[in-house]
């Protein structure tokens, strides 16, 4: 983001409080949605309820076939890079450790709910503690906005830069991607009613205070 910013501070922070907002109407808009139609399917449901039964059809299928397996794919070519900092990858590894990771995802989901609980739980917990250090770190080692380079809004407005601060959007909700799949199980859940507009705006405010 910082990069799509041209290294401009401010204008970096102003995309991520944008980004924040949106996420937060749309995890608004979801949680009343999920306790209004407590169905099974979340945005199939809702599609479903005011369009009709052939765009809600059309909605599955490009869930199945487009939209979430190119968000599982890009996670795992996440993951296969994050790896390769780790441990120098060939380019064949780099691509079975990407299909091992979805083939493993699929085979804890499904053993069964409560061993995905448990490895979402533990993996969660690692992540984090990754960004409590992360942010350890930078107070402790940090030295702030006193950098020679650092500058805080001083990119002139362009439409230039109106562009890269749309892209750099993007990685803002990125961050906060998954938080429209947990009406899925509305169906399942307890009082919805109640319980799915605090779980979602909780969950969300407290992926915008890791931020």
């Amino acid at each position: 983001m910082l990069r799509q910013s041209g290294g401009d501070l401010g204008v970096a922070l102003l995309v991520w409080l944008l980004g924040s907002v949106l996420v937060l109407l749309g995890a608004l808009t979801f949680g009343e949605l999920g306790a209004m139609l407590p169905d099974a399917g979340g945005s199939y449901a809702y599609v479903r309820e005011a369009f009709g039964p052939l765009p809600a059809f059309l909605l599955g299928w490009t869930l199945f076939l487009a939209i979430n397996t190119g968000g599982t794919a890009t996670l795992a070519v996440a993951f296969a890079n994050y790896l390769g900092e780790l441990v120098p990858l060939a380019p064949a590894a780099h691509k079975l450790a990407g299909v091992a990771m979805i083939a493993a995802v699929a085979v804890v989901n499904v053993r069964g709910v409560r061993q995905a609980v448990s490895v979402q739980n533990w993996s969660t917990a690692l992540k984090v503690g990754a960004l409590l250090a992360l942010a350890v770190a930078g107070v402790a080692l940090g030295d702030g906005f006193h950098r020679s380079d650092g500058r805080a809004f001083t990119t002139p407005l362009s439409l230039a830069s109106l562009s890269a601060a749309g892209v750099a959007l993007l990685g803002v909700l990125w961050a906060y991607e998954g938080w429209q799949n947990v009406t899925n199980s509305a169906g399942e859940a307890r009082d919805p009613q109640r319980t799915f507009a605090r779980g979602i705006v909780f969950g969300t405010a407290r992926s915008w205070r890791s931020i």
